[in-house]
């Protein structure tokens, strides 16, 4: 009787912890606004991109670093890069209350596409989107789109 008690114990106990560990990873918990501090030196990659079917990218990548345009430490800037799947596009950018938007001039890699989404990047995040953050989770957001990330290994680091 008591071995029979202690196994359901421990099931329950187990259950209990895969249940726990699995709503820790489930977006949308203990979201808050992105900062710059938090998003340096994090890579995130889409888990869901939702928008207007015939222009957004099935998949979206940006990650955060400082980037230097004369590679000194003086001239240090918050550097955002991102891709919907074929071309590379990257900018200094800022993050104001809760919009993420690039600030600066793009530059970006010239790849000829067969589909090509940089449009639709370039104006999300020349427009600025609503960026919040929980755990390992970004979630980007403007009117009609909603792009939720998972942070990933930092390719650039």
């Amino acid at each position: 009787m008591i071995m029979k008690i202690s196994g359901i114990l421990v099931s329950v106990v187990f259950l209990f912890s895969v249940a726990s560990a699995g709503a820790a990873e489930s977006p949308g918990q203990g979201m808050r606004p992105a900062t710059l501090s938090v998003l340096d030196g994090r890579h995130y990659v889409s888990t869901s991109v939702k928008g207007d079917a015939a222009n957004t990218p099935l998949k979206v990548s940006v990650e955060f670093f400082e980037h230097s345009s004369d590679g000194s430490e003086e001239d240090l800037r918050p550097t955002m890069v991102a891709s919907g799947g074929c071309n590379t596009m990257g900018a200094e950018y800022s993050v104001r209350g809760s919009r993420i938007r690039w600030i600066s001039e793009i530059e970006t890699t010239l790849v000829g596409c067969i589909i090509n989404y940089d449009g639709w990047m370039s104006r999300q995040f020349k427009a600025g989107m609503k960026a919040s953050i929980g755990g390992k989770w970004l979630l980007l957001q403007r009117p009609g789109i909603t792009v939720w990330l998972k942070r990933a290994t930092p390719v650039l680091s």
